[in-house]
């Protein structure tokens, strides 16, 4: 119960940070690369689509169980984010710190809905 509720919220949302994000970066309100970035937010996206969909579950289990599976969770999102800008860094894309600042403020952004929704959901009694 908790975990089909916590995936019909946090999706939602996720997806329309991307969206409006990306929709700033088309209509040039903040100037940016639209491919890289769109190629990015992508990463980003999945990262917490797929991120969702493994923990949601867990939800409904028990709340000792939770806290090692957010941990495991967010350490993965983290590792892989990093690993993903030091490609970019490696391959030297011209632009890396354009394309890299908007990623790294999606990803926290994400990030940190991501852990209010899950201490929320979590918390709430049955």
């Amino acid at each position: 119960m908790k975990s089909k509720a916590y995936l019909s919220r946090f999706l939602p949302f996720a997806a329309l940070v991307v969206i409006i994000h990306l929709l700033l970066i088309f209509f040039a309100i903040i100037p940016a690369d639209f491919t890289a970035i769109a190629k990015m937010d992508a990463v980003v996206a999945v990262l917490f689509i797929g991120g969702a969909l493994l923990i949601a579950p867990g939800l409904d289990k028990a709340p000792d169980s939770f806290v090692n599976r957010f941990l495991i969770l967010t350490t993965f999102q983290m590792l892989a984010m990093m690993t993903i800008l030091l490609a970019m860094v490696y391959v030297k894309l011209p632009n890396f710190r354009q394309i890299g600042f908007h990623t790294i403020s999606i990803f926290v952004l994400l990030l940190m809905v991501q852990s209010v929704f899950l201490v929320r959901f979590v918390n709430q009694p049955k």
